[in-house]
């Protein structure tokens, strides 16, 4: 299988629902996509949404997390901790399990719950300077409401051939 041909099959797999006119599309999976074009992390950006989503999280926390720590999968020193985790020392069977495990951690855990994100950034990272850095990767991605529930965009979509409809929100924002 080309690279090309996985990239189009983890799209499928991350449009929200399929219509009679093509495909689905959230616009975050496009972002993040492009955003992550060439690096590992390209391949995991619908697992880096339904994440977030599942656990309530900005949708550009984690992709930026794993950018700024490994460049987004490009530089990662332990088996798949693509998060910088536990100070570099965790170690995942997958990186489908660390994107969930630091998901998880930071919306569960007593360290991070119910925290603005700078206060989570500081404990996640303590140098004065990581919660900028990770401000500034969100903000290239993309902004945190793309489009509001009632709103639709129509966008075309190489791997679709179709116009599609999709939707920019996950849940509860």
């Amino acid at each position: 299988m080309t690279r090309r041909e996985l990239v189009a099959l983890v799209l499928s797999a991350g449009a929200a629902a399929q219509s009679p006119a093509g495909c689905v599309i959230d616009p975050r999976l496009t972002r993040l996509t492009e955003f992550f074009h060439g690096r590992p992390a390209e391949l995991f950006a619908s697992r880096f949404l339904e994440e977030s989503d599942d656990h309530r999280l900005d949708w550009r926390l984690l992709p930026s997390l794993a950018f700024v720590e490994t460049g987004g999968g490009k530089r990662v020193h332990r088996a798949n901790n693509w998060f910088g985790w536990n100070s570099g020392r965790a170690r995942f069977a997958t990186v489908g399990d660390a994107i969930h495990t630091v998901a998880e951690k930071l919306s569960e855990s007593v360290l991070y719950r119910g925290k603005p994100l700078t206060a989570v950034l500081r404990i996640y990272n303590r140098h004065p300077s990581y919660p900028s850095r990770i401000r500034k990767v969100m903000e290239k991605i993309g902004p945190r409401v793309l489009e509001t529930k009632d709103e639709r965009r129509n966008e075309q979509h190489p791997e679709c051939g179709e116009q599609a409809e999709g939707p920019g929100l996950g849940p509860g924002e």
